[in-house]
């Protein structure tokens, strides 16, 4: 068999695999579970189980799953080493703030954080509603005068863009 012909037969299998992974997945990342049309990265990567053939070369025994690049970059940072990402969950889970309690926001700056704010006029049940009665008909306008926020803050919260619960 020659190597063009070998090269098809690859690149057939490969896109088999590729769909089948997308249906299993639910066209979502493996890891984050965000869709992929939801990601800043145009493809879902492949990701590859680099002790098998090294860093660089990649079979088809050596693929794990479809991820976002995101996900696939933090596997990449950890040396897909399990013990340090253990480590990490456990350093992240023993945060002394818990996140549930009314108040709680995500600031935005160089890095994520949650810090508590008593002067908040939102919180994730106030979102909720708000998302519920923009989906029963009422205005941006009206839903700005009665939970007493901007239009900004009413678009952004409707749409999703903020006051989603925490992760």
């Amino acid at each position: 068999m020659d190597s063009k012909r070998i090269a098809q037969d690859d690149r057939e299998s490969f896109s088999l695999w590729y769909a089948s992974q997308m249906e299993k997945q639910g066209r979502a990342c493996a890891i984050c579970r965000r869709p992929f049309e939801d990601t800043k990265a145009t493809e879902p990567m492949v990701d590859h189980d680099a002790r098998h053939c090294g860093p660089r070369n990649h079979c088809a025994v050596c693929r794990r799953g479809l991820l976002c690049m995101r996900c696939n970059n933090g596997i990449g940072l950890f040396g897909e080493n399990t013990e340090s990402m253990a480590r990490a969950i456990a350093y992240l889970d023993s945060s002394p703030v818990d996140l549930s309690q009314p108040g709680y926001t995500r600031c935005w700056g160089r890095r994520q954080t949650w810090e508590y704010r008593a002067d908040l006029k939102m919180d994730l049940d106030k979102a909720q509603q708000m998302r519920e009665l923009r989906a029963a008909g009422l205005s941006r306008k009206q839903l700005a005068a009665l939970f007493g926020v901007s239009v900004a803050t009413v678009k952004s919260v409707t749409s999703g863009k903020s006051w989603r619960e925490p992760a």
